[in-house]
């Protein structure tokens, strides 16, 4: 007989929430992004998509909190198991200044998730003759978050073959972005003219530019 694996959601800060009820749904969603159709020439007939990046995956939890005792007598009640939950979830890093980093792991159906929490909805379902809650379905969807390193390894985003759509950050220069994706400083010019740059010495944080695949500027 299989052993019951319970569903956990471990914090950076070391909290941790143990389900008393595995989900009955579990969905993860995969978002693929390619270029806006404003970067495709005018009057082309079916164009080919041109692929950007893959945005983080995104997980969605249904649990079902209990504070009845039917399902364990021992458990805590429904609002001190609601408490566990949001302090491990919502809890505010200080030092961070952001909601922490979780690790979600359910045996084969979730081996380690890490992301943070996007939104959380508590539906309360029974309630006691002095209206504290019994009972409550909570959904959570919570979004991917990848290290930089550990990202740039699995996507290997520095290769001349894929298109890249970058954001520019202080300090960027042309020449040092076309060195990092086409190992080439002097493609800088190409690229300036693809993104209608009058003022390429002068990038401005924030603006996003598009890098092509390096067959296809070798083919203008």
């Amino acid at each position: 007989m299989a052993q019951l694996t319970k569903l956990s959601i471990k914090n950076s800060a070391g909290k941790e929430f143990i389900a008393l009820i595995n989900p009955n749904e579990v969905n993860e969603t995969f978002d693929v992004e390619y270029t806006d159709e404003e970067m495709i020439p005018a009057g082309t007939f079916k164009p080919d998509l041109r692929f950007v990046r893959m945005k983080s995956d995104t997980l969605s939890i249904t649990l079902l909190i209990d504070g009845s005792g039917v399902i364990d007598p021992d458990a805590d009640t429904a609002p001190v198991q609601l408490k566990k939950l949001k302090d491990t979830v919502l809890m505010y890093e200080g030092k961070k200044h952001e909601p922490p980093l979780v690790t979600i792991t359910w045996g084969d159906a979730i081996k380690q998730f890490k992301g943070r929490l996007q939104n959380m909805t508590i539906d309360y379902k029974l309630f006691t003759a002095a209206g504290a809650p019994i009972r409550a379905d909570v959904v959570m969807e919570f979004k991917e978050d990848t290290p930089p390193k550990t990202d740039a390894q699995k996507r290997n985003t520095n290769s001349p073959d894929l298109t890249h759509l970058v954001r520019v950050k202080a300090g960027d220069t042309l020449p040092d972005m076309c060195q990092e994706i086409y190992d080439n400083p002097k493609m800088y010019l190409e690229i300036a003219r693809i993104n209608g740059l009058l003022n390429f010495r002068n990038l401005k944080p924030g603006t996003d530019i598009l890098f092509p695949p390096m067959r296809e500027i070798d083919s203008e």
